[in-house]
Order: structure tokens, then C-alpha cells, then sequence
């Protein structure tokens, strides 16, 4: 298995190539990804890691469609964010985009290729909650309605959606 640490930082994924553009990182490859080319043929991985990366670009659509580009079909995308609804989203200067799990859900939507060069399903989401009171409501209400009636009040850490690459109709 072919496995891509995207913005990989010092602590890349065990068995993965490591693409960042910082020299101190542990990148296999170094990169400027932000204008979404990643140096790597169509269908190079079975498997893209992006943990805490998406917010800190400036183009998150392309990042989308270039990691789509270079998965195989049926390959998978795991994607790691901070919610808005929590401090960490707003708290670092360099993030340019604040998620939602509806932000990533859009690339799963059908016709949502009429907008974007890429076609996902969504294989999982978890959105990551600390309060005991959090994990209740969440638990009783479920993710969706949890995150559109309560995050407000209990905020949601961390988004973490995988993703696998459909082909395009």
C-alpha cells in the first residue's frame, strides 16, 4: 500500500512518502503544494494522509481535486481539521479556512462536480468532542444534528473524515 503523508511536518506517517514544502519537516519530498501541485503521476497511492493541512492553505478546492487526482480509484483520504466552533480553528494565525463537516461533505454530494474536478464518498466522519455533556448529546442526537443544534454551546475539537475517490461520471 502506497501511502502519502500530505504536509507531513516532523512527525510523518509510519511507511508513508512525506510531501511538505519546510526544509525542517521529515518530508520525502519537498514542495510548495499550495497552489495544489503535488509532484507525483495520476493514481500514485491507495492512501493520502492530511492532518491539520487543509486550513492552512489558501485553495482548499484545489488541494482536493490535486489529492483526488493522485489516488488510485477506490483509494482513500483522511482528512484531519479543527472545527470552527473550537478556539484552535480561530487561534493560529496561518489557518485561512475555518470547517465544518457540511464543507467537507460537499465534495461527496452528487453534482458537486459540476463546481469541482473531483468526486468523493464519504467512508467515515467523527467529530471530536471533550465534555462528557459533548459526548452525550452527540451520542444521543447524532453527529449531524449534534453539530447544527449544540456546537454552539459545546464546541467540536476536531473533524476527521475519510474520504474514498470515486471516479468521475
Amino acid at each position: 500500500m502506497r501511502i502519502l503523508d500530505l504536509g507531513c511536518g516532523p512527525n510523518k506517517t509510519v511507511g508513508a512518502i512525506g510531501l511538505d514544502h519546510h526544509p525542517a519537516s521529515a518530508a520525502d519530498v519537498l514542495a510548495d503544494f499550495e497552489h495544489g501541485y503535488f509532484p507525483f503521476a495520476d493514481e500514485s497511492f491507495d492512501r493520502i494522509v492530511c492532518s491539520h493541512v487543509i486550513e492552512h492553505v489558501r485553495a482548499p478546492v484545489r488541494l482536493m481535486e490535486e489529492a483526488w487526482r493522485v489516488l488510485k480509484v477506490g483509494g482513500t483520504l483522511q482528512v484531519k481539521t479543527p472545527h470552527y466552533t473550537h478556539w484552535t480553528s480561530w487561534g493560529d494565525p496561518t489557518h485561512f479556512h475555518h470547517f465544518g463537516s457540511h464543507a467537507l461533505r460537499h465534495f461527496t454530494t452528487e453534482g458537486s462536480t459540476v463546481y469541482y474536478q473531483c468526486r468523493y464518498s464519504m467512508v467515515s466522519l467523527d467529530l471530536r468532542v471533550s465534555a462528557l455533556p459533548a459526548r452525550i448529546f452527540k451520542a444521543l442526537l447524532g453527529q449531524e444534528r449534534f453539530e447544527r443544534s449544540f456546537a454552539k454551546f459545546f464546541p467540536i475539537r476536531e473533524i476527521i473524515a475519510e474520504l474514498r475517490k470515486e471516479p468521475m461520471a
